[in-house]
């Protein structure tokens, strides 16, 4: 049986492994030594310590400036160049994210609440929605739930700005409604999904009447001396509250909410933004809103099959919690990654193993590898030269089918929700190559501008370090250790044979024991690091690396 209990005791290196796999972008090799053998409790709550402060804005290399101000629409710097510069400044701070789960879970909010870039075509919408994940990533979801509703990049993302009393734009409040808080049941009737139904989405969408990204474009009914409003609690842009353009009649829901009422009275600012209370209230009063998002979570850090056992034994707690904890993640996900289901103890069965389930999204695959191995960039002092070989992280994952800030539909990636598949949309013919050949180039080393800087797993330093590899110039140590470590539950035995003779030329030990032993006299560096290349190839592009 599915069980939610805690799972006690040290974890194994394995566990470890896996833990820091699912929670972080991947540990180095030394977290991963460090987590080893640490008390499970201790283990999660070190992944949720205080949250670390904000990152200072993303900078602009040509001006040496920050543009997450609105001063990018004055001119200079072409918006696109900019929003390249905010997917380095993310994916630096992912990189640089060490234990710490914040950035697992602003990635998790980043495909939840999706936008476009080409759609915002302005970078510092995208600065704000990304800051505002952050700020809430350890706090309540029902707030910032409410905040997407006013979030600058939203509003221009699915058409909050062309919501008015006088021709209502539905698509924000569909969607609100459909992915982003309570989610769509089953269809019980013409426009009932269950949860909701299609005059539920009118009047959400009467109720989101009057917000506006006052400087986004020229309007006739928004008068354009508005400055941007600032929010209190976060200091970050949201719209602004036109009282001209909000319905001030009396919104009437389903009895899928009770058949709630909202209106406004006075129809002033504040009124409308009590409406705004009231909307997300009403939503998050219901149960199916926790669970929905419940089963969000699970399907991101655990699996993507949901059956009715864990619905009963796993969704349905991690409910309780969700709720009784004013909507906060880290509770719930606490929960989650200390409980036995998530490392596989609550059953004897070996047919529903929920590591190594679930096929790495293209930046875990990525960052995963460049973590380990502790793969440098050039100093952030020379700002044009790191933000070049940031860069090819986000370009090469754009070429597997993630793109940041760009997602391919409203719903997110497709491996985060679409039927049957899920995860199995990361792979194809095109994305296989690519992955393959991303990290064929990572080992060789990638050119940055023009050649002033290599990026470069270097895998004959990773082997050379003292303490990455117990011996070795042991072919059967190499393998092994790399193997466990890269993959979820190590290698078989014919799996570490095939291995090996890359290493062997053959099956002779001996080869590699006096190739290591010349390269470390003085010589044979290039036969050392041709066989290392050629092995970590290997290991990387196996099927079993590819999963979480």
């Amino acid at each position: 049986m599915a069980s939610i209990s805690p799972q006690t005791g040290n974890l194994t290196r394995s566990q470890a492994a896996h833990l820091l796999r699912r929670a972080t972008f991947g540990p180095s090799k030394a977290t991963l030594d460090g987590y080893s053998g640490m008390d499970v409790d201790q283990a999660v709550e070190s992944l949720f310590q205080a949250q670390p402060p904000a990152p200072a804005p993303p900078i602009d290399p040509s001006t040496g400036t920050t543009f997450h101000e609105r001063e990018e629409l004055g001119g200079g710097t072409m918006p696109f160049v900019l929003q390249a510069y905010m997917k380095i400044w993310w994916v630096n701070n992912m990189l640089g994210s060490g234990d710490s789960a914040l950035e697992k879970i602003v990635f998790f909010l980043h495909s939840h609440f999706t936008n476009s870039a080409n759609k915002i075509n302005l970078a510092f919408p995208l600065y704000h929605q990304n800051a505002l994940f952050r700020h809430y990533a350890y706090g309540s979801f029902k707030t910032l739930a409410k905040k997407v509703c006013r979030d600058y990049a939203m509003s221009v993302y699915l058409d909050g700005y062309t919501n008015y009393f006088t021709s209502p734009n539905e698509n924000f409040a569909r969607e609100f409604l459909e992915l982003y808080t309570i989610g769509k049941g089953p269809q019980i009737g013409p426009g009932n999904y269950t949860t909701y139904t299609e005059d539920d989405v009118q009047a959400a969408a009467r109720v989101l009447t009057g917000y506006f990204p006052s400087g986004y474009l020229e309007d006739a009914q928004i008068p354009p001396e508005i400055p941007i409003q600032i929010d209190s609690d976060t200091g970050l842009y949201m719209s602004s509250v036109y009282p001209v353009i909000h319905d001030p009649f009396p919104k009437v829901f389903s009895s899928a909410f009770q058949n709630t009422i909202i209106t406004s009275g006075s129809n002033t600012i504040p009124e409308i933004e009590n409406e705004l209370d009231a909307l997300v209230n009403m939503i998050f009063n219901q149960q199916a809103t926790a669970e929905y998002i419940c089963r969000k979570l699970y399907r991101f850090f655990v699996y993507y099959d949901i059956t009715q056992e864990i619905e009963d034994d796993i969704i349905q707690p991690m409910t309780t919690t969700f709720i009784n904890s004013n909507f906060e993640l880290v509770p719930v996900l606490k929960q989650l990654l200390k409980s036995q289901h998530f490392y596989d103890t609550d059953d004897a069965q070996t047919t529903n193993n929920r590591k190594g389930a679930i096929i790495k999204s293209p930046i875990d695959f990525l960052l995963g590898a460049s973590r380990f191995f502790d793969v440098p960039l050039p100093p952030q002092s020379d700002i044009v030269l790191h933000y070049n070989a940031v860069y090819v992280y986000a370009l090469y994952s754009e070429y597997m089918d993630m793109e940041l800030f760009e997602s391919p539909e409203v719903a997110g990636w497709p491996a985060y929700f679409q039927e049957p598949f899920f995860n199995r949309n990361w792979i194809n013919g095109t994305t296989l190559v690519n992955r393959f050949g991303s990290m064929e180039n990572l080992v060789r080393g990638i050119d940055v501008v023009g050649g002033l800087y290599n990026l470069r797993l270097d895998i004959l330093d990773y082997v050379a370090t003292p303490g990455n590899i117990t011996t070795p110039a042991d072919p059967n140590v190499v393998v092994e250790e790399l193997t466990n470590d890269l993959f979820p539950y190590g290698a078989d035995d014919d799996k570490k044979a095939a291995l090996k003779t890359i290493l062997t030329d053959g099956d002779i030990d001996a080869y590699w024991t006096q190739t290591w032993i010349d390269y470390l006299g003085g010589g044979n560096e290039l036969t050392a690091r041709l066989r290392l290349e050629a092995l970590i190839d290997a290991i990387l592009q196996s099927p079993e690396y590819q999963l979480l």
